[in-house]
């Protein structure tokens, strides 16, 4: 048996009542634990099937399949839900794995055959694969991220992983760790062994809410509210955090007051190097922060910093059971190891070389970078940036590339092409090569370069390799200038309409594109509010949908009166613009009637939306737009067009149709979504043509300042429909 195993065995006689796994919808105490584990352990040793695949959301049972596969012998691979349908079966062919337990049927699973089990999921046998080479003792496969299109198989024995979650519980032992919040996704080694085995040795509990409620999406997209929501209703005593959430965490502090909730004893982060500027803000918040460092061919964590040995801007001290040399400033870890590469027959050596260049200092580690090119985002993705680099010059536009994203939160790329290529082809490219990458290897800015890179200026080396530490440092200003704005990538089935608003942008000289710009954080941060990302998935109520339609009657009904006051308020100049509205009123007149139409069709009396009040969200939009005319700049009303017509463009399609098709509602429920979907391009490029003859720089920056505004109260709207849906779902 393992450690893990053998301590979840002793709680369960010692403290059998006590919790040890919980989330919304099951909890197991150590007892209940201990035997369904056991119980789980046998019915998976009657498959005879030596390697298995796990592909499952957080939650209770991820860990229950986990500890049994341990007792029953079987080799596990925790596969993220991030790879794409390519990696994972990369992943399970060179394991030779014979089946994979899922949460939820897949269909990306090929020729697989699935069975329900006795607990609602399902286990799909797999064809017979004859994999590669598996090095005897292999417990566990992990994944690396992939810094190449094919991510590495890491084969470790239990032992590496026991060892390294008993010198964490050895080491934090002066601090009451009793409650822990898996924050990161179980396949994630760091989380996997660092907090679920370090919980479950010391006898805590852990609280498992699904990845959703965590507000995560993908790799690297996180709805910051609702995981502080989460963290604060959790109440645990510690947690793993990625440097970008933790620098969410401190944004959202500092933007909406967000206080970590006082239950908070010891916050590890790790996956990239951490600013000690942001560990001495975190910790004057609540947040006490601990930066430490790891590799997966390690079994995780190798050092640490933690209370009564702690120096911020290092990685901390060793743990106990690793030792750390230099080889030429590379750190070479002995002590903690794995057993190899997946198809690699090879020993490993004694020591295990991290890659990462760095010096010991008074007992503490300090990484100061890498040996090799890999990139790790602040994600803790790993990408060789080699690879999207090959994709984009692939094609014939593309001359050269140099990819950056090195501690950044996305990829960014560098690129000279012939400048009679114009931005929109470029574009398009990109576009077409980022399909091709998992989304933590996509390119979600890019420059072209002013010159073509050569080697007299040392920019390439004489075989034409890029000199990544010089672009780097000559070209800063212009890759600053590409993360002047954090992106929140949208999950690809969303992206349709927001696709064909970056085309349309092209690198143009005009104020559209720059508007664009300007306003792409608060564009993607009202995409990923949560009620939203329900509406395109299908998965809201009747009374969510009407809920949904009567706000929109209540901003609606204001369109043409906002048009009017901004017309009544421009000068004689801007006649031109005045015929522009004139345009739109004949146009979105009666709208808001198509609404109340849709509400009947729902079979809802339409009247008691038309005398009914607004939500304070919807009533706070619509006073600052008439605010903004009456008192402002009339020009900014712009702003609000931006935000209603673009988002209308990128979702509503998408939502009527997944909505309808969930609900049963008849098709005409939908006219007012479908009417202002992605048909209503027209009026995008008509908009689009409007700003463009934007020339005072005055009114771009009352535009600019509208719809950034716009987008937060919109999103607050969705927020406050969200919230009462929760209550809805609660009662």
């Amino acid at each position: 048996m393992s450690k893990i195993t053998q301590a979840l065995a002793h709680f369960a006689t010692q403290r059998p009542e006590q919790f040890a796994l919980v989330s919304s919808d099951k909890s197991y105490t150590y007892a209940t634990l201990n035997s369904r584990v056991t119980q789980l352990a046998n019915e998976l040793s009657h498959l005879g099937i030596p390697v298995m695949g796990l592909y499952a959301d957080n939650s209770p049972d991820w860990l229950v399949v986990d500890l049994a596969c341990q007792i029953a012998g079987i080799t596990l691979i925790p596969l993220p839900d991030f790879f794409t349908v390519e990696q994972i079966a990369h992943a399970l062919n060179t394991t030779g794995a014979g089946a994979v337990l899922c949460d939820q049927l897949n269909t990306f699973l090929g020729d697989s055959y699935p069975t329900s089990t006795s607990w609602g999921w399902y286990i799909h046998i797999l064809p017979p694969s004859l994999g590669k080479f598996l090095h005897l003792g292999t417990t566990k496969i992990t994944f690396t991220s992939g810094s190449t299109g094919y991510p590495k198989g890491v084969c470790l024995a239990q032992s590496t992983m026991d060892n390294t979650a008993g010198a964490l519980v050895d080491v934090l032992d002066g601090i009451n760790l009793q409650r822990h919040l898996c924050a990161l996704p179980l396949p994630a080694l760091l989380e996997n062994v660092a907090g679920a085995y370090s919980a479950l040795l010391r006898g805590g509990t852990l609280v498992l809410p699904p990845l959703k409620q965590l507000g995560f999406t993908g790799s690297s997209s996180l709805d910051i509210d609702v995981f502080t929501k989460t963290l604060s209703r959790s109440n645990p005593q510690s947690l793993i955090l990625l440097p970008q959430v933790l620098k969410a965490l401190l944004a959202h502090n500092e933007h909406c007051g967000w206080t970590p909730p006082s239950s908070l004893r010891f916050v590890a982060v790790g996956g990239a190097r951490v600013a000690p500027a942001l560990i001495h803000r975190a910790r004057e918040i609540g947040l006490p922060v601990y930066e430490g460092y790891g590799l997966s061919e390690c079994g995780s964590v190798i050092s640490l910093n933690r209370p009564g040995a702690d120096r911020p801007g290092t990685a901390g001290q060793p743990l106990p059971h690793c030792e750390l040399s230099f080889e030429h400033g590379e750190a070479c870890v002995s002590g903690s190891r794995f057993l190899g590469y997946i198809g690699s027959p090879s020993s490993v050596g004694s020591s295990v070389y991290t890659g990462d260049l760095g010096e010991i200092n008074d007992g503490f580690l300090t990484i100061s970078g890498r040996s090799k090119n890999l990139l790790i985002s602040s994600f803790g993705r790993n990408i060789e940036p080699e690879w999207p680099e090959s994709e984009l010059l692939a094609s014939p536009v593309v001359q050269q590339c140099v990819v950056v994203g090195e501690d950044r939160p996305y990829c960014v790329a560098l690129i000279w092409a012939n400048i009679d290529i114009p931005g929109n082809v470029l574009q398009n490219w990109i576009d077409a090569a980022n399909s091709q990458l998992p989304d933590y290897a996509c390119i979600q800015g890019w420059a072209r370069l002013p010159r073509p890179l050569s080697v007299t200026e040392d920019e390439l080396t004489a075989n034409g390799r890029p000199r990544r530490d010089v672009i780097n440092t000559r070209y800063q200003s212009l890759i600053e200038s590409l993360y002047s704005k954090p992106v929140i990538k949208l999950p690809n089935p969303n992206a349709a309409g927001e696709n064909m608003m970056q085309h349309m942008s092209s690198h143009d000289e005009n104020f559209y594109p720059s508007l664009l710009t300007q306003t792409e954080f608060e564009r993607r941060a009202l995409y990923d509010i949560e009620f939203i990302q329900r509406g395109t998935q299908g998965a809201l109520s009747r009374e969510d949908y009407v809920a949904f339609l009567s706000q929109a009657y209540h901003h609606v009904k204001h369109t043409v009166p906002l048009l009017m006051a901004c017309g009544s308020r421009l000068t004689a100049e801007q006649e031109w613009l005045r015929v522009a509205i004139a345009e739109y009123i004949e146009e979105e007149t009666g709208h808001q009637e198509w609404i109340l139409n849709d509400i009947g069709a729902c079979g809802i009396d339409p009247d008691t939306v038309r005398y009914g009040q607004p939500s304070q969200s919807t009533e706070l939009m619509i006073a600052y737009v008439y605010d903004t005319i009456a008192r402002g700049n009339p020009v900014g009303f712009f702003g609000m067009v931006l935000v209603l017509e673009g988002t209308s463009i990128a979702i509503a399609d998408k939502a009527a149709e997944a909505i309808q098709e969930s609900l049963g509602l008849p098709t005409q429920a939908f006219s007012y979504l479908r009417s202002h979907g992605a048909l209503d391009i027209e009026h995008v490029n008509f908009y689009k043509g409007l700003m463009n003859k934007i020339e005072k720089i005055e009114d771009q920056r009352a535009i600019t300042h509208c719809a950034q505004v716009i987008y937060k109260l919109y999103g607050n709207i969705f927020r406050e429909l969200g919230e009462a849906s929760d209550i809805h779902i609660a009662a």
